[in-house]
């Protein structure tokens, strides 16, 4: 679990054939961010053609996400003065975003590699506060999240576990 929370928010892409670091991509939310990696992971970034207003063909940039690539998003951050969730424009990775959707909105966002010391210090933030029913489902949501994680390819990041090749647990087997 720890681990999967620590492979989650680290923030070291990957360097491509030359050494480069990858360019740090532009989205207009999280949701947006997370959709394009899971494109991506599923082998479908190649991109999307529409119909345009004037009927003219749009093809859209194909977009390959990794977990760890920079990109430059907007996310829901807490803010103190305001009490309330606002729009903060951020460098992040996917990893964080995920991450911090299991958060509490007073806890969003974290925008920093969790390690075991990160971890606990999180759940003892939230534990005098709203009471052991928030605790805990804040711990449960770490534990699902981080073990999903852990494992990255035995899972499809919703939860659902893979089974061999390519069968999800559960799917009628093909005769």
């Amino acid at each position: 679990m720890v681990l999967g929370c620590f492979y989650l928010t680290t923030d070291i892409p990957a360097r491509d054939a030359d050494g480069n670091l990858p360019a740090t991509l532009r989205f207009a939310d999280e949701e947006a961010a997370r959709l394009a990696y899971e494109l991506s992971r599923a082998g479908m970034a190649d991109g999307s053609r529409r119909t345009a207003d004037d009927g003219a063909l749009v093809a859209h940039r194909p977009v390959s996400l990794k977990l760890h690539q920079p990109i430059e998003v907007s996310v829901k951050a807490w803010s103190a003065a305001e009490l309330a969730l606002v729009d903060t424009r951020i460098v992040t990775t996917v990893g964080r975003t995920i991450f911090n959707a299991a958060l509490p909105p007073e806890l969003r966002f974290m925008n920093k590699e969790f390690k075991r010391t990160d971890l606990r210090s999180l759940v003892d933030t939230v534990l005098p506060a709203p009471g052991p029913t928030a605790t805990a489902q804040l711990v449960d949501a770490i534990k699902k999240i981080g073990f999903e994680f852990a494992n990255p390819g035995r899972h499809d990041h919703r939860g659902r576990r893979h089974s061999g090749a390519g069968r999800q647990e559960g799917a009628p087997r093909g005769r």
